[in-house]
């Protein structure tokens, strides 16, 4: 179970293999660091599809927990 708060989210298709899960979550946390968004836990991988589903159609996300204020 994961806990309520703001997450920055990466979504992606293809496979949820951890190569393209890295590649997405690497360029998520460079794009946090230029904003200057804090981090607050580890990444998070959500994938939503079974492996039946074309690469093509499949939605997969990379996401950290962030600290977020209005």
């Amino acid at each position: 179970m994961i806990d309520a708060g703001y997450f920055a989210v990466a979504r992606y298709s293809g496979r949820s293999s951890d190569k393209n899960f890295v590649k997405h979550l690497d360029m998520l946390k460079s794009e946090l660091d230029k904003d200057k968004v804090s981090i607050l836990g580890p990444s998070i991988k959500a994938t939503y599809n079974g492996p039946f589903t074309p690469p093509q159609l499949r939605r997969n996300e990379a996401m950290y927990p962030i600290e977020w204020n209005d």
